[in-house]
């Protein structure tokens, strides 16, 4: 049985062939599950995480005992409402130092990324923070990121653009115009002979 820690309600009956005086079991059961050592009914609301553990359930009379083994699986409630509030984020190759922190609600194990962050950006897969500056030159890209538990999981969308420093100090080196120099001509002019 695959059960989520304070919610799901368990009731296992067993069925059996003859009289039975008790029934026990070995080991104990998560907490808030119980076993009725009378009816062998398996039963309760499990308070505390369990790994898939397999229970070793006997019936006994003054004639001897039978087995069956009872499994539950109790997991955690899936992580909600994941988000980046930063997001999104534009920054500036070898300049920007990215820190992003998600929100969620309930507990989470993991945290994984799509697709792969620009080099020298990374995700924590355990607190979930984006962080580092990044070397190369990206455009906009939504990327997806999964928060999981044993319950399931999450996704939130996280958007990066790095764009290129930008160019500065521009101007131009002052140009001379030279004018150019006009001189006048003179030409001598000679009378004409008298006639």
């Amino acid at each position: 049985m695959v059960a989520t820690i304070n919610t799901t309600n368990i009731s296992a009956s067993p069925t059996v062939t003859g009289n039975v005086v008790s029934y026990s079991i070995s080991p104990a059961l998560p907490s808030g599950v119980t076993l009725n050592t009378t009816t062998g009914v398996i039963s309760g609301t499990p308070t505390v995480l369990s790994t898939q553990t397999d229970y070793t359930v006997t019936a006994t009379n003054t004639g001897g005992s039978t087995n069956a083994t009872f499994q539950i699986d109790v997991n955690a409630i899936a992580p909600t409402a994941l988000s980046y509030p930063s997001s999104p984020v534009v920054a500036t190759i070898n300049t920007t130092n990215i820190s992003a922190s998600p929100t969620v609600t309930g507990n989470v194990v993991s945290y994984s990324i799509s697709p792969a962050l620009p080099a020298g950006v990374t995700l924590n897969t355990t607190t979930g923070v984006i962080s580092g500056t990044p070397t190369v030159l990206s455009a906009q890209t939504d990327y997806t990121v999964t928060a999981t538990n044993t319950g399931g999981s999450t996704n939130a969308t996280f958007t990066l653009t790095v764009n290129a420093i930008a160019p500065t100090a521009l101007s131009y080196a002052a140009v001379r115009w030279l004018q150019p120099s006009i001189q006048p001509i003179f030409r001598q002019v000679r009378p004409l002979p008298e006639r």
